[in-house]
């Protein structure tokens, strides 16, 4: 039986962490969602029901220890610094409380690395949270998609307006970066250890628990 941990309610007490996941919440199998995947994942296997909250564009849960997750429902990968703002505000948090699950072009798929300063590779959702936060210091673990298959490329989708020729090419752009039968079960696995560590460590946002996610 799924179930709601119901804690979504002003002023979403007891919260002390936000989890955030980056994708297109349209297309978790993209390369481009795996942030979002690994924690859609987590509320898989353990039954939880997502809320979507209107007033920060997320669906969302929390976890008993004070630990929120939320994955944004934007359009535009450009929009999804606004979308933390509103969360951190809504449960009012600072950037240094919030951490940040993305994709990594870089990465060799499956490879699981965390980072606190500059972008290692281009990520136009993440440059717009630096950019609304006016701060490279975001608490980041990314997830590597770099292609397995030396024949294929990854290119980032890069959605500049949602107008009629990126609606009639929609299904097109998602489709081309799915993660493939030979690349699923690599993020899958780096996605449960990576959700793992985060929500069930006592310690979850200490040096120790980051540098362990290095390890993974």
């Amino acid at each position: 039986m799924k179930r709601s941990l119901g804690l979504w309610k002003r002023p979403y007490a007891g919260v002390n962490h936000l989890i955030v996941g980056l994708g297109n919440w349209y297309y978790p199998l993209s390369r481009e969602s795996v942030g979002l995947y690994a924690l859609e994942r987590y509320a898989q296997r353990y039954s939880l029901v997502w809320d979507f909250i209107p007033n920060i564009c997320s669906d969302a849960l929390a976890s008993k220890t004070g630990i929120a997750l939320i994955k944004p429902k934007t359009y535009q990968q450009k929009d999804m610094g606004k979308a933390v703002a509103m969360a951190t505000e809504a449960m009012n948090l600072t950037i240094d409380d919030v951490t940040i699950l993305h994709y990594d072009a870089n990465l060799p798929c499956g490879q699981v690395r965390y980072r606190t300063g500059a972008l290692d590779a281009p990520n136009v959702a993440v440059q717009s949270i630096i950019n609304m936060f006016d701060t490279e210091r975001l608490n980041r673990v990314s997830i590597g998609i770099k292609p397995v298959s030396e024949d294929e490329v990854f290119v980032p989708t890069i959605v500049q307006a949602i107008d009629k020729r990126y609606l009639d090419n929609f299904n097109d752009i998602w489709i081309r970066n799915v993660l493939s039968d030979t690349e699923r079960p690599l993020v899958d696995k780096a996605s449960d250890k990576v959700t793992d560590e985060l929500l069930h460590s006592a310690t979850n946002t200490t040096d120790n628990t980051f540098s362990r996610l290095n390890t993974l």
